[in-house]
């Protein structure tokens, strides 16, 4: 891609990669390679610095127009597949110099055309001398154009076809000497992902036991080869957007006539308090010449004499600053583990050991590497994952000191391979909850039933109150086929208490565990033995009646005497 050397690489879960590239360069010019489809991010996000003290002066690229308009005044329409034919038809009235024939003979002449006769081509040329010259284009060995307008207009051409191309050049021009460059710029990516090994060894007849977490980070290298390149994995979300910086656009601009009006009569106008004058005071005349000094140096059209560059070299034309960018050292040193870095948006993984990956070729990268993780094995049922079945899974606290990204994991214990599950986004200390496994050997029915109770009624103002519970009882039955002691968790969704504060549990022991989302409780089955846990919870309800209209000027009279005739309409609901 460039003289340069891709030293740092980080990649981001959102698809964006953020590249580092250094090294030296003796000359003027920097030219960048990149893909078509990644200009615009690389146009909005690209930076130079020269820790050397040079500068940078522009950066130019080819400005994207359509062919049709690009080639509309150049003579060569060149075929694809007939080429050298399509050319000689192109030069038509063009001069030439054809060597032909075993004997290489030259002759020089204007190109009247081609004659095709079947499977023979010929082509005739008019000499100097008036004569016409016909030869066999098979018989053709060399053609020089003679013609330099036509010569600019076939190299326009296969200029032209060359951009078309899905690689683009973007030339960083420097002040002229040696340059040590640091080059920062951000594009799309392949997003990385990671993966997961759960090695855990149990304690000897309990659920209980130690594990060594490994985590893994998988990119793709769809770049170039890279050697020794420091490369960084982040999770977390930056925005990134695509902005049409490459395209050319001019605005269509709105047509507008002269009008031409007839003065049927002098128009006058109110003289001003005090006339407003051009302002050509010394400092404004001071910044027209200092703007013209300042104008942008001509060495991007190559023209730049030798003084302008060795005023360009030391910074003090153009005012460049003449200092080492602070922070800039992107060189790390080498270790033999991951280094975790935090910051208000992100959490990056350091892989401290320098990665070398060819091009085509994904790799993973070791992330994670913490032992001696303390793990509760438990089975958990949860109706809305599972209907039949609990699951058997190993729970543990995220104490690698890392954020854990969403992937999946291999369980493996005591030496066996045990299942597999997701790693959710869990924050450092964070609970981890690894189902890995359908326990078969128990099984889980659940029933629900609702009932309604009315709570009492009550007049206020001149409104009827009713209220009243609706009850949701859930019936968990849980089967025991195994020949051991088994303990299931019962995971609740409270999808209803989410939805409406006004549901809550009732008649239910208080939940071991409890969350936004969930109530846990414990319930202990034995071998070959059937158990029944309820979940009960109501839902308050109340609706209002007015019990007299509202143009009724008697309304509040009857609301005072009818809990007299109806005592019943005088009690109150029990307080919640």
């Amino acid at each position: 891609m460039t003289d340069l050397s891709l030293k740092r690489l980080v990649l981001y879960k959102s698809g964006i990669g953020y590249f580092v590239r250094e090294g030296n360069l003796d000359g003027d010019t920097l030219s960048l390679t990149f893909n078509q489809d990644d200009v615009n991010d690389v146009l909005k996000s690209l930076s130079v610095f020269d820790y050397a003290g040079g500068q940078v002066v522009g950066i130019n690229y080819d400005t994207p127009i359509d062919p049709t308009i690009r080639m509309a005044e150049n003579i060569f329409r060149l075929s694809d597949d007939e080429s050298l034919k399509s050319l000689l038809g192109d030069l038509r009235g063009r001069e030439v110099q054809a060597t032909i024939g075993e004997k290489s003979e030259t002759i020089s002449g204007q190109v009247i055309g081609i004659d095709v006769d079947h499977e023979t081509t010929r082509v005739v040329l008019l000499l100097e001398n008036g004569q016409m010259r016909v030869f066999l284009l098979s018989d053709l060995v060399e053609l020089q154009i003679l013609d330099e307008q036509s010569q600019a207009d076939l190299l326009e051409f296969l200029a032209n076809n060359k951009s078309e191309s899905d690689r683009r050049t973007i030339d960083v021009q420097l002040s002229w000497g040696k340059h040590e460059l640091s080059v920062s710029y951000v594009a799309p990516s392949p997003n990385w992902r990671v993966s997961y090994r759960v090695i855990a060894e149990s304690d000897e007849g309990k659920n209980t036991g130690n594990a060594v977490l490994l985590g893994w980070g998988l990119f793709d290298n769809h770049i170039e080869d890279l050697e020794d390149v420091h490369v960084t994995l982040v999770a977390g979300s930056p925005i990134s957007f695509q902005y049409d910086l490459y395209s050319s656009n001019i605005p269509e601009q709105e047509r507008v006539k002269d009008q031409v009006e007839s003065i049927q009569g002098p128009i006058e106008y109110q003289g001003a308090t005090r006339p407003q004058a051009y302002d050509a005071s010394p400092d404004s005349l001071e910044q027209i010449e200092l703007s013209k000094k300042h104008s942008f140096p001509d060495r991007l059209s190559g023209l730049m004499p030798k003084k302008q560059e060795e005023a360009l070299s030391t910074g003090e034309r153009y005012g460049y600053p003449q200092r080492r960018v602070a922070g800039m050292d992107i060189a790390s040193s080498v270790a033999s583990t991951t280094e975790g870095k935090h910051s208000a948006e992100t959490f990056q993984y350091i892989v401290t050991q320098p990665v070398t990956v060819k091009r085509g070729v994904s790799a993973l990268v070791p992330i994670i590497n913490r032992e001696n993780i303390p793990y509760k094995r438990e089975v958990l049922y949860n109706y809305m994952k599972n209907q039949n079945h609990p699951v058997v899974a190993l729970r543990m606290k995220n104490s690698t000191g890392f954020i854990l990204e969403r992937g999946p994991v291999t369980v493996v214990e005591d030496g066996d391979y045990k299942g597999e599950a997701v790693v959710p986004f869990t924050r450092e200390d964070g609970e981890l909850y690894l189902p890995y496994a359908v326990e078969r050997g128990i099984a889980v029915h659940r029933q629900l039933k609702s009932s309604f109770e009315e709570a009492g009624r009550y007049i206020k103002d001149i409104e009827l109150i009713s209220e009243s519970y609706r009850y949701y009882t859930y019936t968990y039955t849980l089967e025991n086929k195994t020949n051991r002691e088994q303990t299931v968790r019962i995971e609740h969704d409270r999808i209803t208490a989410i939805r409406n504060e006004s549901f809550e549990l009732f008649d239910t022991p208080e939940p071991e565990e409890d969350s936004a989302t969930f109530w846990r409780w414990s319930v202990t089955v034995a071998p070959n033995h059937r158990e029944e846990f309820v979940v009960v919870e109501r839902e308050f309800l109340q609706s209002k009646k007015i019990i007299a209209g509202g143009c009724n000027p008697f309304r509040h009279i009857i609301a005072r005497i009818l809990p007299i005739i109806r005592p019943d309409l005088r009690r109150r609901h029990p307080t919640r």
